[in-house]
């Protein structure tokens, strides 16, 4: 149930996972480095210090290998969406045929995982927030909803951050989610996180 419930949301927005992975970008030189977080549509990179500056709208090819035990290196194209410091959005043109199923497997990975354990969803927006809730509770999991980041950090101050995982979604604004996803990752380094939004 978890997986169809998923695949149903997947069809509107796609589930970006924080998932580790090597990055070989084959322009201005090539660059190497390692993914933020990655969806069926795109991912965030960060370059290693002495790669090249990229700007918004360079097409670039890539190499990515998921940190994975059965994962193989993938070829994408695609066009730079955002560019800072040694970070960069990528929105893919060419996906392999199958890298959607990867990236969905990777997403339940995480919430397989977590039968019966506590998961914190941090969601702006209340039906989409009560769908995906139902169907990790149907898949006996305990789920905390929140509504913005603030409910979030009360909510793991008050456990004492022990979650298993935390979904934020891409409704709080993207800069704000960001900063959500670097204090949980720096303070509750155990914590898996999931972004749920349309767009790396």
């Amino acid at each position: 149930m978890v997986a169809s419930g998923l695949r149903w949301i997947d069809k509107r927005r796609d589930a970006r996972v924080v998932a580790g992975g090597s990055v070989l970008v084959h322009a201005h030189g090539g660059a190497r480095g390692r993914v933020v977080d990655v969806s069926a549509g795109g991912a965030r990179i960060e370059l290693a210090r002495e790669a090249p500056r990229f700007a918004v709208g360079d097409r670039i090819s890539l190499e990515l290998h998921l940190d994975r035990r059965d994962a193989t290196w993938l070829h994408f194209s695609g066009l730079v969406t955002r560019a800072r410091d040694h970070e960069i959005a990528i929105a893919f043109e060419a996906v392999p045929v199958d890298f959607a199923d990867r990236v969905q497997d990777e997403l339940l990975d995480a919430i397989e995982a977590l039968a019966a354990s506590q998961i914190l969803l941090v969601d702006g927006d209340p039906a989409r927030r009560e769908l995906l809730a139902t169907e990790l509770r149907n898949a006996g999991c305990h789920v905390e909803e929140t509504a913005t980041p603030l409910e979030a950090l009360d909510a793991l101050g008050a456990s004492g951050g022990v979650r298993r995982l935390i979904a934020i979604a891409d409704s709080v604004p993207a800069a704000v989610a960001d900063e959500l996803r670097a204090y949980v990752a720096d303070a509750h380094p155990n914590v898996r996180i999931v972004l749920l939004g349309g767009g790396s």
